[in-house]
């Protein structure tokens, strides 16, 4: 024997694919910003890291005119 199918059983259908959507569209989002925010870190430790460097070589030159 054959189940029908009512408009009823299509609109619920919908309605789980449009909440799984949803879930992986913020899933998503969620791990943009993760990445956007990890990348901010890795920058900013670029950038002190680089200032540091700077700032050595620059202890380093000025050590160096003294002799």
């Amino acid at each position: 024997m054959s189940t029908s199918v009512t408009i009823e059983d299509i609109y619920q259908l919908f309605e789980r694919s449009q909440a799984e959507n949803d879930r992986r569209a913020a899933e998503s989002e969620r791990r943009a910003a993760e990445w956007d925010r990890r990348a901010a870190e890795y920058a900013a430790e670029s950038e002190r890291r680089a200032a540091e460097s700077e700032r050595r070589v620059a202890e380093s030159e000025r050590r160096a005119a003294e002799y």
